[in-house]
């Protein structure tokens, strides 16, 4: 749940003061502000590219009100996105959040004299989005289609997504090929309005393309397919691990399991942001052991060598 609470923390905490400013937050699709958002992250003199949108379900207090920030699956639109950009001469990853109050986009930490806090960005990609992206009704028009999302909605009726990303896949995963910019939208626990499953779709930004649910299932056999891989091997303070796409927005766990059984946790993600992820393995000793990462329905199982 990191980005969900850091989401909360940059919106909530600043902004305890203006008592009344949630009825004045308006719910507006990503494209609404993009102009502001990239403005604030040094414009045409920063050269500045879109790499990323995201957003977070939850319920924030501002004063007298609690507002709900995340993305509704009825129209795409929410209080707060976060724009991610590629920005300046040596182009430096910025997060420049955003929000519109009544008809004006604003970054919210401005409300209260600059205060922010450092988005966790590592791991996803750099490749610009494409301009033309889905968005809004284009986006809940494409995913009402998909017969997965209706089953779960039946289940369902009053969940929000807790976790809603845009970016470019990095690697071939189902039908998409590499390059391809993704809406991955997941409901969790913690944030989607009463879902007791974790549920994910993968949305074509620009075909509307939509997979969902069992749609997504991996096997643990098909997990020797190249998208799930672990490197460098042997590893020596920390290596990349590449999880399923369809993880994205779930928990994951990760440990290391030695020649002898025993376990070591290396890792636990509360909404996994992106597929590839760091592990630290500087505290294990040289030696043979089986990186296992898992989620509540399946898991990954892959060789590692650590040397000294």
């Amino acid at each position: 749940m990191r980005y969900l609470l850091l989401i909360a923390i940059i919106v909530c905490a600043p902004m305890f003061a203006f008592a009344q400013l949630g009825a004045l937050l308006v719910p507006f699709a990503p494209k609404d502000c993009y102009n502001d958002a990239r403005s604030a992250a040094g414009g045409n003199a920063n050269n500045a590219r879109l790499v990323a949108l995201m957003n977070a379900g939850i319920q924030v207090p501002l004063g007298t009100d609690v507002v709900d920030i995340g993305m509704s699956a009825k129209d795409g639109k929410a209080r707060l996105w976060y724009y991610v950009f590629i920005a300046g001469p040596k182009d430096t990853v910025v997060a420049v959040p955003m929000v519109r109050l009544v008809f004006a986009c604003q970054d919210p930490t401005s409300l209260a004299g600059g205060a922010s806090v450092d988005i966790p960005l590592d791991g996803l990609s750099n490749t610009p989005l494409p301009a033309g992206y889905r968005e809004g009704a284009a986006l809940t028009t494409a995913l009402s289609g998909n017969a997965e999302y209706q089953r779960f909605k039946v289940s369902y009726p009053d969940s929000q997504p807790g976790i809603t990303i845009l970016t470019t896949s990095t690697e071939d995963a189902f039908s998409f090929p590499a390059g391809t910019a993704l809406w991955a939208i997941s409901w969790t626990d913690a944030a989607s309005g009463g879902a007791s499953e974790p549920f994910t779709c993968l949305v074509h930004s620009m075909t509307g393309k939509t997979l969902c649910g069992s749609e997504l299932a991996l096997s643990v056999a098909e997990t020797n397919d190249p998208s799930v891989y672990l490197a460098p091997n042997p590893a020596r303070d920390n290596a990349m691990l590449n999880l399923p796409l369809s993880w994205m927005g779930l928990q994951v766990v990760i440990e290391a399991i030695s020649s002898t059984g025993s376990l070591i946790e290396l890792s636990t993600i509360n909404a996994l942001p992106s597929p590839l992820t760091s592990i630290n393995t500087s505290f294990l000793a040289s030696g043979a052991y089986t990186v296992r990462a898992r989620i509540a329905t399946e898991y990954v199982v892959l060789p590692i060598s650590v040397i000294r």
